[in-house]
C-alpha cells in the first residue's frame, strides 16, 4: 500500500504546485485582457474562443483520456508496440475531426458573426483559431503520453508553460498594434512552440521511433470504442462550462458576457485543486484496477473524501465572504455586478471539486459509461435551467444552472465510486464539518464589516484559519495521527530509496 500511497502524493504535490502556478498566469492572462479591452470587446472574444473550445472537445472524441488509459494499462503488460499503435490511431482520428470542424467554422462563419455574435471582427477570430484547432493536435498529444507513462513533473509542467508563453506572447501581440486578434494569434503560435519543445523529452521516455507498431487494428478499435463515451463525457463536461456563455451571448449583451467571463475562471480556480488531486489518480486508478488491487484504491478515495472538504472550505469561503474587493481590485469597479452570481457559483466549485476526482477514477477504472451518464444528466439539467433562467435572470440565471449541475455531478458520483469500489462515504465527517464551517464564515463577516485595513483584514483571516484548523481537530474531523502516519511512509521511501542509490 504505501508505494501507492507515495506515488499519489508525489503525482498529486507535483501536479498541485504546476496547476497552481498554470491557474496563477491562466487567471492573469484573464485580468490583464478584462483591464485591456472594453467589457464589450472582452465578451466578443470570449464567445468566440469558447466555441471554439466545445470544438476541440468535439474534435478529441474522447480520445485523449482513452490513450491515457491504455498507455498506463500497457505500460504495466509492457506492451509497447501497443501504445504506439495507440498513439498513431489517436493523432489521424484527431487530424480528421480537426479537418472536419475546421471546414465547418469556415463556412459558416459569416452566418455565426451576423446571426450569433452580431459583430463583424469575429469572422478574423474565428478563422485565426481554427488553425488553432489543427495546431494543438501536436502538444496536447504529447501531453497525454507524458501522464500515460505517469511522468507527472513534465506532464504538469506543460500548461505552466503554456499559459507563460501565452501571456507574453499576447502582451506582445496587443501592444504591438494586433488589438483584440493579438490573443488569437498568441493561442495559434504558442501551439509549435510548444511541440517543439517538449517533444525531445517525450521521445526520451518513450523512443517512439524505435519502436514497433502491434495490433494495429486491434488497438485503434480499442481506443477508440473506449473513447466514445468519453467523448460524451468531455462534451457533456463542456457542455456544462461553456453553454452559459453561448446562452448569454444569444440572450443577453456582451456586457453581460464579459463580466461572466471574468468571474467564471476566478470561481472555477478552486477546481485547479481538485483537477492537481484527479489527474495523478487517473492512470494509477487504472493501474491499480488492471493489478486487481480494489482495496487499496478504495483506501486511497476514502482518504481522498475524508481530507479534500476539509481543504476546500476556507478556499471557498474565503472568496465568498470578500467578492467585491476581489472582483472590483482584479478588474474594474462595473465588474462588481457580478457578485451574486460570483458567490453563487462558488457554491456550486464547493462540491464540484470531489466530483472532478470521482469521475476521473471511475473512468480510470473503466468504468466511462458511468461517468458519461452523470455528465449528460447533469448537462441535460444545466442547458434546460440556462433557457429557462437567463433571459430573465442573466448571469444570476447561469450561475444557478452551473451550481446545480455540479452539485449533481458529485451527489451521483459519489454515490457510483462507492458502488464500485466499496469505499465507505465519509457522512458523519462531513456533517461535523458544517460547525467549522459556520465558525469561519461568521469571522470572516465580522472582519469583512469591522475592518477596512488590508494589512489587518490579512492578519483576521490568519487568525479565523487557525481558529478553523483547531475546530477541525477538536471534533476530530483531521486525525493527526493517521496524517504523521502517512507522511513517515513516504519519508521512509525516499530514505530508503537515497540508500539504495
Amino acid at each position: 500500500v504505501s508505494s501507492y500511497i507515495k506515488k499519489a502524493v508525489n503525482g498529486i504535490g507535483t501536479t498541485l504546485m504546476f496547476s497552481f502556478l498554470a491557474a496563477l498566469i491562466a487567471y492573469a492572462i484573464r485580468v490583464y485582457l478584462a483591464n485591456y479591452f472594453t467589457t464589450e470587446e472582452f465578451g466578443i472574444l470570449y464567445s468566440v474562443l469558447n466555441l471554439v473550445i466545445i470544438c476541440l472537445f468535439i474534435r478529441d472524441l474522447g480520445l485523449g483520456e482513452s490513450l491515457i488509459k491504455h498507455i498506463a494499462e500497457y505500460k504495466v503488460h509492457e506492451k509497447f508496440g501497443q501504445i504506439k499503435s495507440a498513439i498513431i490511431s489517436v493523432v489521424s482520428l484527431k487530424i480528421i475531426g480537426s479537418l472536419v470542424l475546421g471546414i465547418i467554422l469556415f463556412f459558416s462563419s459569416s452566418f455565426l458573426a451576423q446571426k450569433y455574435f452580431k459583430e463583424s471582427s469575429s469572422i478574423i477570430l474565428l478563422y485565426i483559431l481554427i488553425l488553432y484547432i489543427f495546431f494543438s493536435i501536436f502538444f496536447i498529444i504529447l501531453k497525454e503520453i507524458l501522464l500515460g507513462l505517469q511522468e507527472m513533473a513534465l506532464f504538469s509542467s506543460v500548461d505552466l508553460v503554456k499559459n507563460v508563453l501565452l501571456l507574453l506572447l499576447i502582451i506582445i501581440f496587443v501592444n504591438g498594434g494586433a488589438g483584440i486578434f493579438g490573443p488569437a494569434l498568441a493561442y495559434l503560435l504558442v501551439c509549435p512552440i510548444l511541440f517543439f519543445i517538449y517533444l525531445p523529452a517525450t521521445l526520451r521516455r518513450f523512443p517512439f521511433l524505435r519502436i514497433k507498431t502491434a495490433k494495429f487494428k486491434e488497438t485503434s478499435f480499442k481506443v477508440a470504442s473506449f473513447g466514445i463515451p468519453l467523448f460524451a463525457t468531455a462534451l457533456g463536461s463542456k457542455i456544462i462550462g461553456y453553454i452559459d456563455t453561448l446562452i448569454l451571448t444569444y440572450f443577453r449583451t456582451p456586457f453581460e458576457v464579459g463580466v461572466y467571463n471574468a468571474i467564471l475562471p476566478t470561481a472555477l480556480t478552486i477546481l485547479y485543486l481538485g483537477t492537481a488531486v484527479a489527474t495523478p489518480m487517473f492512470p494509477l486508478a487504472s493501474e491499480l484496477w488492471s493489478r486487481n488491487q480494489k482495496e487499496k484504491l478504495a483506501q486511497g478515495m476514502e482518504l481522498i473524501h475524508r481530507y479534500m472538504f476539509t481543504a476546500i472550505v476556507p478556499l471557498v469561503i474565503i472568496p465568498f465572504v470578500f467578492a467585491k474587493p476581489i472582483l472590483t481590485t482584479l478588474f474594474r469597479e462595473e465588474f462588481s455586478s457580478g457578485i451574486v452570481p460570483f458567490q453563487i457559483l462558488m457554491v456550486g466549485v464547493f462540491f464540484c471539486t470531489l466530483g472532478v476526482i470521482n469521475t476521473k477514477v471511475l473512468s480510470g477504472i473503466g468504468k466511462p459509461k458511468i461517468v458519461t451518464g452523470i455528465i449528460f444528466l447533469s448537462a441535460a439539467a444545466n442547458v434546460v435551467i440556462n433557457i429557462l433562467l437567463i433571459p430573465s435572470l442573466g448571469m444570476i440565471g447561469a450561475a444557478i444552472a452551473t451550481t446545480i449541475s455540479y452539485f449533481l455531478i458529485f451527489l451521483l458520483s459519489t454515490y457510483k465510486i462507492n458502488a464500485n469500489t466499496g469505499m465507505a462515504v465519509p457522512w458523519k465527517t462531513w456533517l461535523r464539518l458544517t460547525i467549522p464551517a459556520l465558525m469561519l464564515f461568521a469571522l470572516l463577516e465580522m472582519i469583512n464589516l469591522l475592518i477596512t485595513n488590508t494589512a489587518f483584514i490579512i492578519i483576521g483571516i490568519a487568525i479565523s484559519g487557525g481558529v478553523y484548523f483547531l475546530c477541525l481537530c477538536l471534533l476530530q474531523i483531521i486525525n493527526i495521527k493517521e496524517l504523521k502516519y502517512h507522511y513517515r511512509i513516504i519519508k521512509n521511501k525516499k530514505n530508503k530509496r537515497k540508500d539504495e542509490e
